[in-house]
């Protein structure tokens, strides 16, 4: 796993999700609107990794994710967000929710469950780890990139006071 696209994937979230909803066009998205997003993900660089290992070291099956969805959430409450388990009954889904004020909703969709039989080893090349559930599927790096870009747009729209909800 190289760090540089699992912040790619995080940047391109959080680039794009003020733009998708929020009271804002492109041209109002500033440079410094633009770094402001960049350097909440460079910060938090570590805990992204972090999530994005610790994912793929748990290797959850759906519906099965208790430690990943835990990891999740407390990233999200740590980051002000407020956060609701068992959404839909469903132990390991969750609503995380930021609000400013009434306004635009903009979700962050994030999957952070394995498949069956797809382990393999940190390595570069497709290397089997014995056949059990892994995340050759990815969603180790699409749940915590998504976590993160949330905790960027979330920082940007307090540091610009812009009114609505995000929602993980």
């Amino acid at each position: 796993m190289k760090p540089v696209s699992l912040r790619a994937l995080a940047l391109a979230a959080a680039l794009a999700a003020p733009l998708a909803a929020l009271p804002v066009h492109a041209a109002e998205l500033s440079v410094q609107g633009r770094q402001s997003l960049i350097a909440t993900v460079d910060r938090n660089q570590a805990a992204l990794d972090h999530a994005a290992l610790e994912i793929w070291k748990f290797a959850e099956l759906g519906y099965q994710e208790t430690q990943s969805a835990a990891l999740l959430q407390g990233q999200l409450r740590d980051a002000g967000f407020t956060v609701t388990p068992g959404i839909a009954n469903e132990p390991t889904a969750f609503l995380a929710s930021f609000k400013t004020g009434e306004g635009p909703v903009v979700a962050v969709l994030a999957e952070y469950d394995a498949l069956p039989g797809l382990s393999q080893t940190l390595s570069p090349i497709q290397e089997s780890a014995g056949g059990h559930a892994g995340h050759g599927c990815g969603h180790n790096l699409f749940g915590a990139a998504s976590i993160h870009a949330a905790i960027a747009v979330k920082d940007w729209m307090v540091a610009n006071n812009i009114k609505g909800e995000l929602r993980v």
